[in-house]
């Protein structure tokens, strides 16, 4: 048995739209991801609220296709993300399928320091190798959301999956690891050369308060 269709197109605005959100029957206003036929809202009282088909219909609703239109339109109306490693980071400025090169992001953005950040999105099909060849080569910053364990009960059940989940992303390209380590580098031996600084001018001190001393002791 097909899982029940959670998410429907919405004709009149072309988003993503949950049961939960949706008005009753047919005036929910919306069609099916899968098959583009209208669906019918049951909200009733005993049954889990779901989508039908107002036709008879084997087809299973197109839940990979709603997802990651929903998924899409979460990051767009957002403007801050838990990454892996990096943890929360905000971004601005995103827009979904804005083309680069040959390719479309499903979503492009900035972040703080102005450097571009593009999200791809799958539920069963990951990105292509030729596509994340492109990201790495190119050095844009990059990370890819996998929604497949994505609960369905709520819009904001889903919203919290694709912002505040940082095991379900990955990251394509972030840094090369070189510059990853010469940043490192730079961090250990700056702190090294303040401790050393601090040494000397501490150790000068000594013998400073050390030759006094004997002088007074001489003079005396």
């Amino acid at each position: 048995m097909s899982a029940k269709i959670t998410i429907g197109l919405h004709t009149s605005t072309q988003k993503a739209l949950h049961i939960r959100d949706s008005g009753n029957g047919l005036a929910c206003g919306c069609t099916c991801f899968g098959c583009k036929e209208p669906l019918i809202a049951n909200q009733g009282k005993k049954k889990d609220w779901h989508f039908s088909h107002h036709s008879d219909s084997d087809c299973s609703g197109g839940l990979e296709t709603a997802l990651h239109k929903l998924a899409k339109e979460i990051i767009v109306e957002s403007e801050s993300m838990v990454f892996p490693k990096y943890e929360k980071l905000n971004y601005r400025n995103s827009t979904s399928e804005k083309p680069l090169k040959s390719f479309r992001p499903d979503v492009s953005a900035e972040l703080e320091d102005g450097v571009q950040i593009y999200f791809e999105i799958f539920h069963r099909h990951k990105n292509t190798e030729r596509k994340n060849t492109f990201y790495k080569t190119s050095k844009l910053k990059s990370v890819e959301i996998d929604m497949s364990g994505c609960p369905l009960n709520s819009r904001d059940s889903i919203k919290n999956f694709v912002l505040n989940v940082p095991k379900n992303k990955s990251i394509i390209y972030w840094e090369d690891e070189l510059n990853t380590i010469s940043k490192t580098s730079y961090k250990i031996d700056f702190k090294l050369i303040s401790v050393l600084v601090l040494g000397l001018i501490a150790l000068v001190s000594v013998i400073v308060n050390f030759t006094k001393s004997k002088k007074n002791k001489f003079i005396n």
